[in-house]
């Protein structure tokens, strides 16, 4: 009996961790042949935002924040609708409250490699060895759009992207 029940604790734990929050679940970055529009346009593919949104709006689509943190000189917001991606609505030199970059964490791209992005946005702007965080470092641009994608290996899944728009800092 112990080990029956053990085994369905061992179960529940697993299904929990396992599975992402389901309004969570809908919003994956999208890589499909309209990513590269969606990029120039500042939309970021399957997340309904933006760059240089207000705040407000936002808060109007993710509820309000939960926490924020800060990260090479911004303050990243996480929602509770959204709870793997950081928002940044101010940097040093930028227009106060306007969505200036988004940082998404590995759920919000599942077991994707780099591999698997070439093949859908060609050769990248750049790739190689990520100085500042370790790891590899993948960046196309787009106009004012600037996309990172890391992993840990060149091979290995992808770890974070992060967009930012470059014509947001003053």
């Amino acid at each position: 009996m112990k080990r029956v029940l053990g085994l369905i604790v061992l179960i529940l734990l697993f299904c929990s961790v396992g599975i992402p929050h389901a309004s969570a679940a809908s919003r994956t970055f999208k890589l499909d042949k309209n990513t590269v529009a969606s990029l120039k346009a500042g939309k970021i593919p399957g997340f309904d935002i933006q760059l240089g949104m207000k705040k407000s709006q936002v808060v109007k689509l993710l509820g309000s924040p939960k926490r924020s943190y800060n990260w090479t000189g911004g303050q990243f917001w996480i929602f509770n609708k959204l709870p793997y991606a950081g928002l940044c609505f101010n940097v040093p030199g930028s227009p106060a409250g306007q969505l200036y970059g988004v940082s998404i964490g590995r759920e919000g791209f599942p077991n994707k490699t780099f591999a698997k992005v070439k093949a859908q946005l060609g050769k990248p702007s750049y790739i190689g060895e990520d100085d500042a965080e370790g790891g590899y470092v993948m960046m196309y641009e787009y106009g004012e759009v600037t996309i990172y994608f890391t992993a840990d290996t060149l091979s290995g899944t992808i770890t974070g992207i992060d967009v930012i728009n470059k014509s947001l800092i003053e």
